[in-house]
């Protein structure tokens, strides 16, 4: 399990420190999550939404429109 608490890192192939968001790390410290899901109900800032990839109380960043 990566620390994630880490901001200073060494890159990969040598020593040299770097810090976490220069890098193409998967393990920094709040990993962004795409998920697809259908929304069911919108009630002030509450969504109901089915089959969403997340944690209970996670943080929303973003919704966007699917077009498909």
């Amino acid at each position: 399990m990566p620390n994630r608490k880490e901001l200073i890192v060494p890159r990969r192939g040598n020593e040299k420190l770097q810090g976490i968001f220069s890098l193409s790390s998967s393990h920094r410290p709040n990993p962004i999550l795409i998920s697809y899901c259908e929304i069911l109900e919108i009630n002030k800032n509450i969504l109901v939404v089915n089959r969403l990839e997340a944690l209970d109380d996670s943080i929303l960043l973003d919704i966007k429109i699917s077009r498909d």
